[in-house]
């Protein structure tokens, strides 16, 4: 297979049903023998089994690929105008543009006046310019002189006001990527103390000190999202809760901004869930999972998009029966995941794919399946560096020590706590609580020869984790996987299950 055809089969796997469904009818509008190759070509690429066994004909393939690729970029443009602002927009932008070349000022004047009311009420401030620059176009064309000057002079200044709105967006955008970049490398809570110095030195900068410098929807979005990340990353749990509850009261109130900013409103919604799970509000943390579920009924996306909003859910549902302790609920959601991840895997973004590996290994934990347990967590530890947490990394050779304590495979104990030994020290790892976990499994646990003697350790460990517990940015360590509970489980001789079902 050609080099263009493998950008192209890329793509094609790419699309939902819906999408090539659409495609292929979009295709077919324009009958001709390249068109004919080309919707052989989409089939066969497309893996149908019904065409997936057929060669691509002709003498120049990689002509009736870049012929597909052309009908594939048109036709998705096309499917996307029903439902994105964006692209509708630019669409009447260039409709209205054709009609100035030709002369028809008030045909171009209706469209532009619609296309305004649309782009200021989803504040598409890029599209509000190249309509306010349409407009200026009009207005020497139409040889009007009568308050030429002072209609210009008005436009002008509305363009103005709108580069400093989205100058303002961009700045608030900036410090919340700078946020979220030290999350998803770091981890979601830093422990690293330069870390925390960066994030401490973002929440002085001037645009934090009041929502006012906020000068539009989106920019209040990025501010309320600051806020309540850093109110999460300092433990300061009431305050956290309330500006998450603030920046999903946005969306609801300017259903504009939902479509046009999805992704911040089901971060939003993820961030309630989360922080309900942490003050056992299990009522609300449903709501708010109704409502994200509901969103692919209510707003307009992808196939894409919708797949990843079913995915997130089914993570938060995960979690919600893991602090229950309700185990084996969880494990009856694993083969219908697994399903969905096999037809849509390389549609799952890869933070989310490496919780879902977390998540089915606890699962299997708990239900004393070890090998299964096992098998997940490699597969975290086996995943590429590029899009992996640190704080997972690290608790998944953590947890491979704990699964090995449980199978009683000291054989491998000493080599994997060497190798986690390494591994953190390299990244500049070394917390307290590694070092504990470290400590137990490299140098006391040789030295345990009773049943007895293993139990008193225990108690120790659980002192010095428990004393963790007590620490903002340590204790948050206990929210990937109750440690606590486990060793109350080994003191006890209780199954791990029983014991974090009764602390739910």
């Amino acid at each position: 297979m050609r080099k263009n055809n493998i950008h192209i089969h890329e793509l094609i796997q790419l699309m939902g049903k819906n999408e090539k469904r659409y495609l292929k009818l979009f295709i077919k509008r324009y009958p001709g023998v390249e068109n004919n190759k080309a919707m052989k070509l989409f089939d066969h690429l497309s893996g149908d089994e019904e065409h997936a066994r057929q060669a691509v004909t002709g003498k120049r393939p990689d002509r009736t690929a870049a012929y597909l690729q052309d009908m594939i970029i048109k036709g998705m443009v096309a499917y996307r105008s029903g439902y994105s602002v964006k692209v509708q927009l630019r669409n009447f932008i260039s409709f209205a543009e054709l009609l100035i070349e030709k002369g028809a000022y008030r045909a171009a004047e209706r469209i532009l006046k619609r296309a305004a009311k649309m782009a200021f009420k989803a504040e598409r401030f890029n599209e509000a310019i190249n309509i306010i620059e349409c407009r200026q176009r009009i207005l020497p064309a139409k040889g009007i002189l009568k308050d030429f000057e002072k209609k210009f002079v008005k436009l002008a200044e509305e363009k103005k006001l709108l580069l400093k709105k989205i100058n303002n967006i961009d700045e608030y955008r900036v410090l919340s990527y700078r946020l979220s970049y030290i999350l998803v490398t770091k981890g979601l809570v830093p422990r690293e103390q330069r870390d925390i110095s960066k994030i401490k030195a973002l929440m002085k900068n001037p645009l934090l000190k009041n929502k006012n410098t906020a000068l539009s929807g989106h920019a209040m979005i990025f501010y309320h999202y600051i806020y309540s990340t850093y109110y999460y990353i300092t433990s300061n749990t009431e305050a956290e809760h309330a500006s998450t509850l603030r920046l999903a009261r946005l969306f609801e109130a300017f259903p504009t901004l939902l479509e046009v900013e999805l992704f911040w409103y089901i971060v939003a919604l993820n961030n309630i869930m989360d922080s309900s799970l942490r003050q056992k509000r299990y009522d609300e943390f449903m709501e708010s999972l109704e409502r994200l579920k509901a969103l692919p009924s209510k707003v307009k996306t992808t196939d894409i998009g919708k797949y990843r909003i079913i995915a997130r859910s089914q993570n938060l549902l995960l979690s919600l029966y893991i602090q229950k302790g309700e185990f084996e609920k969880g494990l009856g959601l694993v083969p219908s995941i697994l399903e969905d991840l096999k037809k849509h895997g390389g549609k799952v973004e890869t933070l989310r794919l490496v919780e879902f590996y977390h998540r089915l290994s606890i699962l299997y934990f708990a239900a004393g399946k070890y090998d299964e347990a096992k098998r997940w967590t490699y597969k975290i530890l086996n995943m590429p560096g590029e899009g992996t947490r640190d704080d997972l990394q690290s608790l998944s050779r953590i947890m491979l020590l704990i699964i090995h304590l449980e199978t009683d495979n000291k054989d491998q104990i000493d080599s994997i706590a060497l190798n986690t030994f390494r591994y953190l020290s390299k990244r500049k790892l070394f917390f307290r609580f590694e070092k504990i976990m470290l400590r137990f499994t490299g140098k006391i646990l040789p030295q345990m020869h009773t049943e007895k003697d293993l139990r008193a350790s225990f108690r120790e460990m659980r002192k010095e984790l428990q004393a963790l517990a007590e620490d903002p940015f340590e204790r948050r360590v206990f929210q990937y996987f109750d440690f606590i509970s486990w060793l109350d489980s080994k003191i006890e001789n209780r199954p791990f299950a029983e014991v974090v079902r009764k602390k739910a």
